[in-house]
């Protein structure tokens, strides 16, 4: 198979799997882009390539970190995009993330993350 389909099919299956662990429907996820919901199947069946900024926008509003997306993946040169993540923990921390709807307890815990983890977190006022 020519390396250009394998990469739109797997991009395109990686953005079903993260919108369907989010709970979404297609249609859902197209009114969310501004697009139909025939493009986003054209974008998982691998039919459409998916630019970057679709794939940035589909992020965005699924609340998924382009590593999660990335993780495992790798371009022709299989170098990874990323350094997956192994430890099983990590991939049900990120759906529990998915299933937090509230916007702010996401930025909370995002926040908390980076405290724990020693990263410094930018002060909000209240």
């Amino acid at each position: 198979m020519d390396e250009i389909v394998e990469q739109k099919l797997r991009l395109g299956r990686r953005i079903r799997d993260l919108r369907t662990e989010a709970g979404w429907t297609q249609t859902q996820l197209a009114q969310a882009l501004g697009i139909s919901f025939q493009q986003v199947q054209k974008y998982e069946h691998g039919i459409t390539r998916v630019s970057v900024v679709t794939i940035l926008r589909v992020l965005s509003v699924l609340g998924v970190p382009a590593d999660i997306f990335f993780a495992g993946m790798a371009d022709p040169t299989g170098l990874p995009f990323t350094h997956a993540v192994t430890d099983p923990s990590s991939e049900q921390l990120r759906r529990d993330y998915q299933a937090i709807k509230n916007p702010e307890a996401r930025r909370a815990l995002r926040d908390m993350a980076r405290v724990l983890a020693g990263g410094a977190v930018a002060k909000r006022s209240l």
